[in-house]
Formats: C-alpha cells, sequence, structure tokens
C-alpha cells in the first residue's frame, strides 16, 4: 500500500512539474513588463514555489525514507536512484528557467534600447507634419508621444536595475563561492600539515605555549572569518529565490559551522594531549633524578660495605647487605614505572626526534645502572 502511493505520488509530481514547466516557459516567452517587474520584486512565483509542488514533494521524500527503512538491499538501490532521478530532474528544469529568466530580462532590455531610436523618429515625423495638422491634434500627439517616452525610461530603468541586481547577486554568490572554497582549502592544510609543521622538532613545552598562544590566535581569527562568511551567507540565503542555491548555502552554511568546531575541539584536544604529555615527561625527568640520587647512594654504601675476617663486623655487612636488598626490592617497582613511563614517552607523538634520542639514552642509562646495581649487591652476597 504505501510503495503504490509513493509510485502514486511520483507519477503525479511528475506531471505537475511537467505541467508547470510548461506554463512558465509560455509566460517567459511572451513576458510583459509586468512579469519583468515581479522577477525584478522577487513576487514571480517559480516552480520552486508552487506549494502543490512542494507538497507533493515532501511526501514524496518522507515515503522514500520509510520505503527504504523497511526495504531489502535491491529495493533499497531502487528506491535511491528513483530519488537521484528525480531531484536531477529539478535540478535540470530549475536551472534551465533560471536562465531563460536572466536571459529573458538581457534580451528586453537589449530590445528596449534599440528601439528608442523608433520615439525619435515618430517625434520627428511629428514636428515635419506639425505645421498641416491642427494645434490640438499635435499637443495630443506629444502628450502620447512623452507619456510613452516616460513609460519606455521607466521600462528601461527596471530592466537595467534588475540587470544590476541579479549581475550584482551573482557577483556575491561567486565571491561567496570563492571565499568558502579558499576556507575549505586553508581548513584541511591546517589540520593536515601546518599544525603539525608548527610544532615539529619543538620541545614539548615550546609546542604547548605554542599550541596555547599561536594556534589559538589562529583559530580565533578563522573564527572571525568564518563567522563573516555565515553573515555573507545568511544575506545570500535571505535573497535568492532558486531553491537550488538557497539548499546549497545552507548546507555551506552548516558546513562552515561543522568546520570550526571540528578544529577547536582538535586543538582543545592536542593542548589537552600535549598538556599531559608535558606533564609525562616532567614525572619522568623527576623521577630519573630522584632514583640516580638514590643508586648514587646504594653504590656508594655497598662500595663502603667490605667484608672482614671480624665476626661482628662480619653480621654487621650483612645486616647492610640485608638493608640494602630490602631497599632495592621497595624500589623494583618505582623503577619498574619509570622504564615503563620512558617507554611510553619513546611512543608518543608530540615528542621531537631529537628529544626521543635523549629519552632512549636516558632509559638505556637507567636500565644498564639498575642491572649493574643487582650484580653489584650479588657479588657482596657471595662476598
Amino acid at each position: 500500500k504505501l510503495w503504490l502511493s509513493y509510485q502514486n505520488y511520483l507519477e503525479n509530481y511528475y506531471r505537475l512539474l511537467k505541467s508547470k514547466n510548461e506554463i512558465e516557459q509560455k509566460e517567459l516567452q511572451i513576458a510583459t513588463i509586468n512579469i519583468i517587474n515581479q522577477i525584478k520584486q522577487g513576487s514571480y512565483i517559480t516552480i520552486n514555489q508552487n506549494e502543490e509542488l512542494k507538497n507533493l514533494l515532501e511526501k514524496i521524500y518522507e515515503t522514500n525514507r520509510r520505503l527504504i527503512k523497511h526495504a531489502d538491499t535491491k529495493t533499497q538501490i531502487i528506491l535511491e536512484k528513483e530519488l537521484n532521478d528525480l531531484q536531477k530532474s529539478i535540478h535540470d528544469i530549475n536551472f534551465n528557467l533560471k536562465q531563460k529568466r536572466e536571459t529573458l530580462v538581457t534580451n528586453k532590455n537589449r530590445e528596449l534600447t534599440q528601439h528608442r531610436t523608433e520615439l525619435q523618429r515618430i517625434r520627428q515625423a511629428i514636428t515635419e507634419i506639425s505645421s498641416e495638422l491642427h494645434p490640438d491634434d499635435t499637443r495630443q500627439l506629444i502628450q502620447k508621444l512623452n507619456l510613452l517616452g516616460i513609460q519606455w525610461t521607466d521600462a528601461e530603468r527596471s530592466l537595467t536595475v534588475l540587470i544590476d541586481s541579479l549581475t550584482k547577486r551573482r557577483s556575491e554568490y561567486q565571491d561567496f563561492e570563492n571565499k568558502f572554497l579558499r576556507f575549505i582549502q586553508w581548513f584541511e592544510n591546517f589540520l593536515n600539515n601546518e599544525i603539525n609543521q608548527r610544532l615539529n622538532g619543538l620541545t614539548i613545552q615550546t609546542s604547548l605555549e605554542i599550541l596555547k598562544n599561536d594556534i589559538r590566535n589562529i583559530i580565533t581569527d578563522k573564527r572571525k572569518y568564518a563567522n563573516e562568511l555565515l553573515i555573507q551567507a545568511r544575506l545570500l540565503q535571505s535573497q535568492l529565490t532558486d531553491q537550488i542555491q538557497i539548499e546549497i548555502i545552507k548546507q555551506k552554511i552548516e558546513q562552515l559551522e561543522h568546520i570550526m568546531d571540528t578544529i577547536e575541539q582538535h586543538v582543545e584536544k592536542r593542548i589537552k594531549k600535549t598538556e599531559i604529555t608535558c606533564k609525562m615527561f616532567n614525572e619522568f625527568e623527576q623521577g630519573c633524578e630522584n632514583i640516580r640520587l638514590w643508586m648514587d647512594t646504594i653504590e656508594t654504601n655497598l662500595q663502603r660495605t667490605l667484608p672482614t675476617q671480624n665476626t661482628n663486623e662480619f653480621h654487621i655487612h650483612q645486616q647492610s647487605i640485608a638493608a640494602i636488598e630490602m631497599d632495592i626490592e621497595k624500589h623494583s617497582t618505582v623503577m619498574s614505572s619509570l622504564l615503563a613511563l620512558g617507554h611510553n614517552l619513546l611512543n608518543d607523538t608530540d615528542i621531537s626526534s631529537r628529544t626521543i634520542d635523549s629519552l632512549s639514552r636516558r632509559i638505556q642509562t637507567l636500565e644498564q645502572r639498575w642491572l649493574s646495581l643487582n650484580e653489584l649487591i650479588k657479588k657482596n652476597e657471595n662476598s
């Protein structure tokens, strides 16, 4: 039942679309100054503004979505194709009619300009035969001619204003398109290249400072630029009568807002990640310093604790070794955590290659000293 309704909607829409298209085509072929003025004032009702067509189209979209939701894959493909074909037909007809409206205005203006000489010729003819006419007849002819001249001038003015308006609108639309395209290109380059180029090779602290200051300032400036674009887009949207263009502008507005939200979120996430990395790095640095001082103390104590033949001293030596062993055992967890932290930092993309090399050497030194310390304690145990 729903499928039959859908097909019926489609059939009615295509039939009505064809009918309205033919009507508008005829109107434009025999367009009067009144129709041209309507186009100028934006009151000319186009196919896009036809309520019957709009209502039918809404029903088609809604029914199509409902059918797709419950259809198998093959039927879904058919439904998607039908909808795409419909949208293409609407776009083609709208584009064709829009071109005809613009051509009509331009041609009418050209015709009026070309035929203005006819008015001048008639005026000259009346002047030449005025001596043979009654003064009242001459006066009436001149009055009618003057009135026609005024109407002619008004028509020319209306067409000129309309052409200027269309040209300006087209220029504004193109300007927006160019700015929008440049903004998209900047956005893609900034996320994929520029932000990394600004941070490559820097220390974590410097990267964090640049992210918080320079890059945030760039984003703030771009947010202002994007807001100006949004204002321009909404103004265009309010002035346009072409539903296709209105929809395109609407999509670009949404895209602009999404882009700015995305890039701001990306930078804030990058800042947060770099802050975490910076904290980890500082903890590693402090941990290395603490463990180095502790190792220095342990190594010194082990070197001082030399075995002797005296039983009492030997007993003291054993106690000292046991205490050092316990201390080493306690620090084994600290050492494991510190080394794990170091290895995690080695895999962090925020750390420059130069810092990675230094970090790697420090980890190796720690591991070697820890191994040497354990060997030294075993040596003392066996002594």
